[in-house]
């Protein structure tokens, strides 16, 4: 799946530590998306000493160093990229 046009113009201004709008926007559109990893991990997992927060809040930080990382100019999809740092290779 390709970058849609408005997607593409968040990557395109966002560069890690350069435009803070961009990053948040980026961030809220693929959080409930982490979110979704996150719950199929759990629900695959269930490690007794960890909550439902810690899986979220591992997926949070997964979708943030993907973030850093990708490059929307190789036109690949990005949950496809994130999804193994997001799951917690």
């Amino acid at each position: 799946m390709a970058l849609d046009a408005e997607e593409l113009k968040l990557w395109e201004r966002y560069r890690p530590g350069e435009c803070r709008d961009a990053h948040q926007a980026l961030f809220f559109r693929y959080s409930p998306w982490a979110k979704s990893v996150a719950r199929s991990v759990y629900q695959r997992l269930r490690v007794p000493q960890m909550d439902w927060s810690d899986y979220a809040h591992n997926a949070q930080i997964g979708l943030l160093e993907a973030m850093c990382r990708f490059d929307a100019s190789r036109g690949v999809d990005f949950p496809a990229y994130a999804k193994p740092r997001v799951r917690g290779s």
